[in-house]
């Protein structure tokens, strides 16, 4: 029997419960600093991922460019200038004086990458062309611009452990580009990077190898959504073959985060069953909708080794605490601050004992 407060050898660290915190963009980094620096960490968000660290606990951050290309909003921190990789440190090292560990999503968005950040103003990389309403919104990446792709993952990993991280965490869903190759609906292609489930396969595996080169298996981890270009996907052969590869390398952990409400509205069905078979002996991770009950249930069952929350360690800076005690969840999420803006649904989320606190 396993739950969420049994420890867990995952890659290069031991942690001490199975409670992570999910990578989610909260768009409160430093448009630019005094120094002219673009894209920086700040001491809110210093703040904001101390305050969730535990002892023994995984925290994955969200999601941070690996080039100016591929630069989402102003407000979203890079890992791919000396200034940034200095800014991260900062970060890091109040999550280990708790004794915690953290791990950097590592992302490049491909066709969603804005026009205005490529110095050639050329069209978002994907793997094929893709059009909306007639008209191309991508362009097919040639061979040697997928290796300058593949090589700049390794380099942010580089930067990641530069910056204090213990490891990363490969954006490998979520329609970003590597999911555009994995993804036969997005990926067109006849050469060696389509066409069939291996060759969609190829620049995943090739970008897992380059970060492992980098920093090693063990401080490796990738996620991936199966379902989230095709909502209603029944047949993961996609996505085992994918595992049945991965597995080969002995990552930290793969990531999966499941389809909105579950497969065909079941919680767990027999495809994340099949996922969790290609993979078998290595560790995964399932996101999504998850409340305690539900999560340790799924981890006594076996579909998963750990569970990763997003909302609820937003809301819950001290989740862990209020699992191990038993305590209520805060569940009344400020949705409007999400993404971006001040402290406000950021840093101010109160834990349990200031809770009790402010009604005495």
């Amino acid at each position: 029997m396993q739950s969420l407060l049994d420890p867990l050898i995952l890659g290069a660290i031991q942690l001490k419960h199975r409670i992570v915190m999910a990578p989610m963009t909260r768009g409160r980094a430093t448009t630019l600093d005094e120094f002219g620096n673009a894209n920086m960490p700040n001491k809110l968000m210093e703040e904001y991922y101390e305050q969730r660290a535990t002892s023994g606990g995984l925290l994955i951050t969200e999601a941070t460019p690996i080039c100016v290309e591929s630069q989402y909003e102003k407000t979203v921190p890079g890992i791919y200038t000396p200034a940034q990789i200095d800014a991260w440190k900062r970060v890091t090292e109040k999550v280990h004086a708790k004794g915690g560990f953290i791990f950097l999503q590592i992302w490049h968005q491909g066709y969603k990458c804005e026009p205005e950040n490529d110095v050639l103003r050329r069209a978002p990389p994907s793997a094929s062309v893709i059009e909306r309403d007639g008209e191309p919104i991508s362009r097919e990446l040639t061979h040697d611009e997928i290796r300058e792709i593949v090589d700049l993952f390794g380099q942010a990993a580089t930067n990641a452990i530069d910056a204090g991280f213990d490891g990363v965490e490969i954006k490998g869903g979520n329609e970003y580009i590597i999911d555009q190759f994995l993804n036969e609906t997005t990926n067109k292609r006849t050469d060696r990077y389509g066409g069939s489930i291996e060759n969609r396969n190829r620049f995943a595996l090739e970008v897992v190898s380059t970060v492992i080169a980098a920093i090693g298996a063990s401080r490796t981890g990738i996620r991936i959504s199966p379902w989230e270009i095709v909502p209603d996907r029944t047949d993961v052969s996609q996505w085992t073959s994918l595992l049945r590869a991965l597995v080969l390398y002995n990552l930290a952990y793969v990531h999966v985060l499941r389809a909105t409400g579950g497969i065909n509205n079941k919680p767990e069905t027999d495809q994340i069953l099949a996922l969790r078979d290609a993979y078998a002996g290595g560790n995964l991770m399932l996101n999504r909708g998850y409340l305690i009950e539900r999560a340790n249930k799924t981890l006594d069952e076996g579909y998963a080794d750990l569970i990763s929350f997003g909302k609820l360690f937003l809301a819950n800076p001290d989740l862990v605490d209020r699992v191990k005690l038993g305590k209520d969840l805060n569940t009344d999420y400020e949705f409007k601050t999400f993404y971006g803006g001040s402290s406000d649904g950021y840093t101010s989320y109160k834990t349990w004992n200031e809770q009790q606190d402010n009604l005495e």
